[in-house]
């Protein structure tokens, strides 16, 4: 059976798309519809004051607290 994924990783965020159903431009629609979902989560994130780089540094800044303590 064909498979086909496409993956879009940025720090937390994750847009993957998958499907078994190939056609001439399946490759080009996933990754036309990743893209669209990738857009609509950054609108998302802004409308709602969420600053993009606080999630990547969550963790860091974690064990930087442990030790200065």
């Amino acid at each position: 059976m064909t498979f086909a994924r496409v993956s879009i990783t940025l720090g937390s965020l994750d847009v993957c798309i998958e499907t078994d159903h190939i056609y001439p431009d399946a490759m080009n629609d996933m990754a036309n519809r990743a893209v669209t979902m990738l857009s609509s989560a950054f609108a998302e994130l802004k409308e709602n004051g969420v600053d993009i780089s606080d999630i990547y540094h969550g963790t860091v800044d974690d064990e930087d607290e442990d030790e200065d303590a």
